[in-house]
């Protein structure tokens, strides 16, 4: 199962650093970055270092990869044009608020031929803060947490971390 988890996390942070690397952010292309970088501002740890050197191993291009804690962090660092970066993940309500005040660049679907297997409804959900889906690519959706049933953990050995799970 750990292995199992383990390549559904990789194939799903190679696939949101693909599709995050042909998003826009800014009003022009990157002044700090040259053909052979990608600037990317994520949330922190969203994607494993492994999967950036494996990416930079097979195309060649540099990522600088930046971290923030909140929305409410990252914002004012975008607002501010420092580094114009390639590739920005806000949450929904941020990347509205990015679109009203023309933070983002529209994407180039011909350079994301993948989009067609986003599930049509969360392209549908994602119209709640992108209204025609110009700015944005779903890809994360959900909760995070951890469930378990309480009739079969023993109160003492309620999971409290992910490496719980793990422990037999």
């Amino acid at each position: 199962m750990k292995k199992t988890l383990s390549k559904i996390m990789t194939v799903g942070s190679l696939c949101a650093l693909s599709l995050s690397l042909l998003s826009g952010c800014g009003k022009s292309a990157p002044k700090s970055g040259s053909a052979g970088e990608v600037y990317v501002y994520n949330w922190g740890e969203y994607i494993d270092e492994s999967v950036i050197q494996e990416f930079e191993k097979e195309t060649g291009i540099k990522v600088v990869y930046d971290m923030f804690e909140t929305n409410e962090e990252m914002y004012p660092v975008i607002e501010a044009g420092g580094v114009k970066y390639d590739a920005v993940c806000p949450s929904d309500y941020m990347i509205q608020k990015m679109i009203e005040n023309n933070l983002l660049a529209e994407i180039n679907f011909d350079n994301v031929p993948d989009v067609k297997e986003i599930d049509p409804r969360y392209q549908e959900m994602s119209k709640s803060f992108d209204p025609e889906n110009k700015y944005s690519v779903p890809y994360c959706w959900g909760t995070v947490g951890i469930l378990y049933n309480t009739s079969m953990v023993d109160p003492k050995d309620v999971p409290t971390k992910w490496s719980d799970l793990w422990d037999e």
